[in-house]
């Protein structure tokens, strides 16, 4: 007996004492029917699916918050130095090599925030799940008492300079200053540009940081009112908004300039460990929900899922079956399967 692994399951042919083949039908005689393979079902991989997107989702944010709690490791000693040196020397003449080179350390380790954090952080330390931290600016022109002027006016806007594409907000006399910002913000959102009210009830503009370089020196503004009167496109002043976080103005010439660089250093201090702490509840918060679904399931459930995985398996090959199983298998152990199987 001779047993081939075929595709479609295990196929068996009797074989003669001298390993040869059972003679074929006889020359002139009804030709044997065509083997037709069994029909395979096709496999339901909503399973699969829905597996792999929470898994994705869970691991792209627990990266993020990894990376975030990283960096932020990497600036607090750095802070608590700089905090250490200047209660110390605050009064000194000149400004000390160690004090300059700690201070140094800490404008090099803010720099590379977005990088370090993968877009998690901001430059007020406010944590982005998704790596999609936002620079937050201001443009002249477009603040809460201009908004409210009743003169209707026409403003064309080009994001990333002449030659690219515009977006066009119209607004009329008689539209209030929340309807304005609607306009306002659904005209720039294409663009990735989103207005929103800041805690001052003033209009604040954002953009993902990572095209915030470019906005910022190509952004042009073309209007015919009291807002924007020159009637072409001219460039505007795109501001940042000061972060609570702002070591690259830090001065250390003079005593008054140091006292004011430790408050600051302080302060930096306690917005990072309360930012540690939040991304740390939040790790916990997530590893304590995926246990809590580790509920001990139905016979119904655990058939639907056993059908589930082996219609994946099935229906797949390559590298993407190795994933599924070795996803479900993890943490498996041969006596784990020894003590469900009783032996």
């Amino acid at each position: 007996m001779s047993v081939r692994l075929l595709p479609a399951g295990l196929e068996r042919q009797t074989v003669s004492g001298t390993g040869t083949v059972a003679a074929p039908a006889a020359v002139g005689g009804p030709a044997p029917p065509p083997r037709v393979a069994p029909r395979r079902e096709e496999s339901d991989t909503s399973w699969y699916t829905g597996f792999a997107a929470r898994q994705a989702q869970l691991n792209q944010q627990s990266t993020g918050a990894q990376r975030a709690l990283a960096f932020l490791d990497a600036l607090q000693p750095r802070l608590r130095d700089l905090g250490r040196r200047l209660s110390t020397e605050t009064a000194l003449d000149g400004v000390p090599a160690a004090l300059a080179d700690s201070l140094d350390q800490i404008r090099d380790t803010w720099t590379q925030r977005h990088a370090m954090s993968g877009g998690t952080l901001d430059a007020d330390l406010r944590h982005f799940p998704d790596g999609d931290a936002r620079q937050r600016f201001r443009i002249r022109g477009l603040d809460r008492a201009a908004l409210a002027h009743p003169e209707a006016e026409t403003i064309t806007f080009y994001p990333r300079g002449m030659g690219r594409p515009s977006r066009t907000l119209f607004l009329a006399a008689d539209g209030s200053v929340d309807e304005r910002l609607q306009r306002l913000d659904r005209a720039l959102a294409p663009a990735g540009i989103r207005v929103a009210l800041d805690d001052a009830g003033e209009p604040a503009l954002s953009v993902l940081e990572a095209a915030w370089p470019t906005l910022r020196d190509q952004v042009l503004v073309q209007g015919g009112g009291r807002r924007f009167p020159s009637g072409w496109p001219a460039r505007v002043t795109a501001e940042p908004d000061r972060a609570r976080i702002a070591p690259l103005d830090w001065r250390l010439d003079g005593a008054e300039a140091r006292r004011d660089a430790f408050r600051q250093t302080s302060a930096a201090m306690t917005v990072v460990e309360e930012v540690r702490t939040a991304l740390l509840r939040a790790l916990g918060d997530a590893a304590a929900a995926v246990y809590a679904e580790h509920r001990r399931p139905g016979r119904a459930t655990l058939g639907a899922a056993a059908h589930a995985f082996a219609g994946a398996l099935a229906g797949d090959s390559g590298y993407r079956r190795l994933a599924t199983a070795g996803a479900c298998l993890r943490g498996l152990s041969r006596q784990r399967v020894g003590s469900v199987l009783d032996r």
